[in-house]
Protein backbone atom coordinates (compact mmCIF):
# COMPACT_ATOMS: atom_id res chain seq x y z
CA UNK A 1 0.00 0.00 0.00
CA UNK A 2 1.25 3.25 -0.87
CA UNK A 3 1.76 5.36 1.85
CA UNK A 4 0.71 8.92 1.92
CA UNK A 5 -0.59 12.13 3.91
CA UNK A 6 -4.53 12.36 3.19
CA UNK A 7 -6.27 16.03 3.29
CA UNK A 8 -9.47 15.19 4.00
CA UNK A 9 -13.73 16.42 5.48
CA UNK A 10 -15.77 14.19 7.02
CA UNK A 11 -18.81 14.45 6.12
CA UNK A 12 -18.15 15.49 2.11
CA UNK A 13 -19.38 18.61 1.25
CA UNK A 14 -20.37 20.02 -1.98
CA UNK A 15 -17.86 23.34 -1.62
CA UNK A 16 -15.02 23.67 -3.80
CA UNK A 17 -13.15 24.69 -0.99
CA UNK A 18 -12.82 21.37 0.96
CA UNK A 19 -11.42 19.62 -1.50
CA UNK A 20 -8.65 16.81 -1.00
CA UNK A 21 -5.08 16.50 -1.60
CA UNK A 22 -2.86 13.82 -1.94
CA UNK A 23 1.17 13.61 -1.63
CA UNK A 24 3.93 11.43 -0.54
CA UNK A 25 4.29 11.58 3.25
CA UNK A 26 5.71 8.48 4.96
CA UNK A 27 2.39 6.65 6.55
CA UNK A 28 0.14 9.38 7.94
CA UNK A 29 -3.09 10.14 7.43
CA UNK A 30 -4.53 14.20 7.94
CA UNK A 31 -7.50 14.32 9.25
CA UNK A 32 -9.60 17.23 9.65
CA UNK A 33 -12.86 16.03 12.24
CA UNK A 34 -15.89 17.98 13.84
CA UNK A 35 -16.44 16.91 17.46
CA UNK A 36 -19.98 15.47 17.26
CA UNK A 37 -18.60 12.72 15.07
CA UNK A 38 -15.32 12.24 16.72
CA UNK A 39 -17.17 10.96 20.21
CA UNK A 40 -18.84 7.37 18.66
CA UNK A 41 -15.23 6.92 16.77
CA UNK A 42 -12.91 8.17 19.40
CA UNK A 43 -14.46 7.59 23.05
CA UNK A 44 -14.67 4.03 23.10
CA UNK A 45 -10.64 4.14 22.96
CA UNK A 46 -10.01 7.25 25.36
CA UNK A 47 -11.43 4.89 27.56
CA UNK A 48 -9.09 1.80 26.80
CA UNK A 49 -5.97 4.10 26.82
CA UNK A 50 -7.21 5.69 30.18
CA UNK A 51 -6.94 1.85 31.53
CA UNK A 52 -2.98 2.16 30.29
CA UNK A 53 -1.59 4.84 31.97
CA UNK A 54 -1.20 4.45 35.68
CA UNK A 55 2.36 5.42 35.30
CA UNK A 56 0.56 9.00 35.24
CA UNK A 57 -1.27 8.68 38.78
CA UNK A 58 1.77 7.01 40.12
CA UNK A 59 3.60 10.59 39.24
CA UNK A 60 0.75 12.54 40.90
CA UNK A 61 0.80 10.35 43.76
CA UNK A 62 4.57 10.78 44.02
CA UNK A 63 4.62 6.74 44.06
CA UNK A 64 7.31 7.58 40.99
CA UNK A 65 9.59 10.26 39.54
CA UNK A 66 8.93 12.58 43.02
CA UNK A 67 13.01 13.27 43.41
CA UNK A 68 12.35 14.63 39.43
CA UNK A 69 9.44 16.92 40.63
CA UNK A 70 10.82 21.02 39.83
CA UNK A 71 7.08 22.36 41.13
CA UNK A 72 3.72 21.27 42.35
CA UNK A 73 0.60 23.36 42.90
CA UNK A 74 -1.26 21.02 45.57
CA UNK A 75 -4.70 22.53 44.63
CA UNK A 76 -7.40 19.78 43.54
CA UNK A 77 -8.76 21.97 40.91
CA UNK A 78 -6.53 24.30 39.33
CA UNK A 79 -3.07 22.43 40.81
CA UNK A 80 -0.71 20.54 38.74
CA UNK A 81 2.97 18.64 38.73
CA UNK A 82 5.72 20.64 36.83
CA UNK A 83 8.47 17.19 35.78
CA UNK A 84 11.13 17.46 33.25
CA UNK A 85 10.00 14.91 30.05
CA UNK A 86 11.89 11.70 30.42
CA UNK A 87 13.92 12.10 27.30
CA UNK A 88 15.54 15.50 28.48
CA UNK A 89 18.88 15.88 29.82
CA UNK A 90 18.43 18.38 32.47
CA UNK A 91 22.07 19.52 31.72
CA UNK A 92 20.77 20.61 27.91
CA UNK A 93 18.48 24.00 28.94
CA UNK A 94 18.91 25.10 25.31
CA UNK A 95 16.71 21.81 24.63
CA UNK A 96 14.40 22.05 28.16
CA UNK A 97 11.48 19.99 27.87
CA UNK A 98 8.64 19.93 30.74
CA UNK A 99 5.33 18.87 31.29
CA UNK A 100 2.82 20.14 33.47
CA UNK A 101 0.55 17.21 34.53
CA UNK A 102 -2.69 18.42 36.18
CA UNK A 103 -4.12 16.89 39.43
CA UNK A 104 -7.71 16.65 37.86
CA UNK A 105 -8.72 13.50 36.29
CA UNK A 106 -11.34 14.36 34.26
CA UNK A 107 -9.78 15.95 31.54
CA UNK A 108 -8.49 14.34 29.05
CA UNK A 109 -7.55 16.52 26.19
CA UNK A 110 -8.43 19.78 24.36
CA UNK A 111 -11.70 18.89 24.07
CA UNK A 112 -12.81 19.02 27.10
CA UNK A 113 -11.94 22.18 27.95
CA UNK A 114 -14.58 24.73 28.56
CA UNK A 115 -14.93 28.10 30.34
CA UNK A 116 -14.54 26.40 33.86
CA UNK A 117 -11.21 25.33 32.56
CA UNK A 118 -9.75 28.51 32.82
CA UNK A 119 -8.67 29.15 36.17
CA UNK A 120 -6.38 25.71 35.74
CA UNK A 121 -5.14 26.82 32.57
CA UNK A 122 -4.11 30.37 33.47
CA UNK A 123 -2.56 28.83 36.85
CA UNK A 124 -0.61 26.67 34.77
CA UNK A 125 0.81 29.12 32.40
CA UNK A 126 1.66 31.50 35.21
CA UNK A 127 3.25 28.98 37.86
CA UNK A 128 4.79 26.74 35.15
CA UNK A 129 6.75 29.76 33.50
CA UNK A 130 7.96 31.44 36.80
CA UNK A 131 8.60 27.87 38.17
CA UNK A 132 10.72 27.56 34.85
CA UNK A 133 12.08 31.08 35.67
CA UNK A 134 13.48 30.37 39.12
CA UNK A 135 14.95 27.00 38.38
CA UNK A 136 16.69 27.66 35.01
CA UNK A 137 16.64 31.53 34.79
CA UNK A 138 14.97 31.29 31.23
CA UNK A 139 11.96 33.63 30.85
CA UNK A 140 8.71 33.31 29.17
CA UNK A 141 9.69 34.96 25.99
CA UNK A 142 12.08 31.68 25.21
CA UNK A 143 9.83 29.41 25.91
CA UNK A 144 6.84 27.37 23.81
CA UNK A 145 3.59 26.43 26.03
CA UNK A 146 1.14 24.17 24.13
CA UNK A 147 -0.99 21.30 24.38
CA UNK A 148 -1.15 18.60 21.99
CA UNK A 149 -3.94 17.04 20.32
CA UNK A 150 -4.27 14.08 19.59
CA UNK A 151 -2.50 13.62 22.92
CA UNK A 152 0.06 11.00 23.67
CA UNK A 153 -2.19 9.84 26.30
CA UNK A 154 -5.35 10.87 27.83
CA UNK A 155 -5.02 12.72 31.13
CA UNK A 156 -4.69 16.74 30.73
CA UNK A 157 -1.04 18.15 30.28
CA UNK A 158 0.96 20.65 29.23
CA UNK A 159 4.52 20.77 26.93
CA UNK A 160 6.55 23.49 28.26
CA UNK A 161 10.14 23.66 25.33
CA UNK A 162 12.61 25.83 24.65
CA UNK A 163 12.17 28.05 21.56
CA UNK A 164 15.56 26.81 20.50
CA UNK A 165 14.44 23.28 20.60
CA UNK A 166 12.67 21.47 17.93
CA UNK A 167 10.62 19.39 19.99
CA UNK A 168 8.44 16.80 18.03
CA UNK A 169 5.34 17.17 18.24
CA UNK A 170 5.28 20.95 17.56
CA UNK A 171 3.72 21.29 14.06
CA UNK A 172 0.64 22.93 13.10
CA UNK A 173 -1.23 19.56 12.56
CA UNK A 174 -1.04 19.30 16.21
CA UNK A 175 0.16 21.53 18.70
CA UNK A 176 -2.16 24.33 20.37
CA UNK A 177 -0.66 27.45 21.91
CA UNK A 178 -1.43 27.44 25.57
CA UNK A 179 -2.89 31.05 25.23
CA UNK A 180 -3.78 31.08 22.11
CA UNK A 181 -6.27 28.24 23.87
CA UNK A 182 -6.98 30.54 26.83
CA UNK A 183 -7.89 33.43 24.41
CA UNK A 184 -9.77 31.29 22.29
CA UNK A 185 -12.21 30.22 25.47
CA UNK A 186 -12.19 33.55 26.50
CA UNK A 187 -14.03 34.77 23.53
CA UNK A 188 -16.30 31.39 23.20
CA UNK A 189 -16.83 28.85 26.14
CA UNK A 190 -17.54 25.91 24.13
CA UNK A 191 -14.98 27.00 21.52
CA UNK A 192 -12.86 23.08 21.64
CA UNK A 193 -16.24 21.23 22.30
CA UNK A 194 -17.74 22.49 18.52
CA UNK A 195 -14.46 23.43 16.70
CA UNK A 196 -13.40 21.62 13.63
CA UNK A 197 -9.78 19.84 14.69
CA UNK A 198 -7.06 18.79 12.43
CA UNK A 199 -4.72 15.82 13.25
CA UNK A 200 -2.50 12.92 11.86
CA UNK A 201 -3.01 9.39 12.23
CA UNK A 202 -0.78 6.55 11.45
CA UNK A 203 -1.81 3.65 9.36
CA UNK A 204 -0.80 1.32 11.65
CA UNK A 205 -2.64 2.37 14.17
CA UNK A 206 -6.52 1.20 15.82
CA UNK A 207 -7.80 5.00 15.65
CA UNK A 208 -7.02 4.92 11.65
CA UNK A 209 -8.82 1.72 11.43
CA UNK A 210 -11.78 3.07 13.06
CA UNK A 211 -12.16 6.10 11.02
CA UNK A 212 -11.46 3.88 7.85
CA UNK A 213 -14.25 1.48 8.74
CA UNK A 214 -16.80 4.43 8.98
CA UNK A 215 -15.79 5.45 5.53
CA UNK A 216 -14.04 8.60 6.30
CA UNK A 217 -11.04 8.17 4.11
CA UNK A 218 -13.55 7.08 1.14
CA UNK A 219 -15.34 10.83 1.13
CA UNK A 220 -11.54 11.92 0.05
CA UNK A 221 -10.47 9.81 -2.35
CA UNK A 222 -9.28 10.95 -5.81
Amino acid sequence: MESVEKSAFFPASDDPTHGASRTQRFDRLQVHILASLLCGLHDPKIGVEIADIPWVYNILEKKKEADRIVYEDTDPDTGFILLPDMNWDPTDTSALYLVAIVHKHDIKSLRDLDTGSLPLLQNILMKGLKAIQDTYDIPASKLNVYIHYQPSYYHFHVHFTNVKFEAPGFGADRAHLLADVINNIQLYGDFYKKKTLTFLVREQEDLYMKFKDAGYFDCSDI
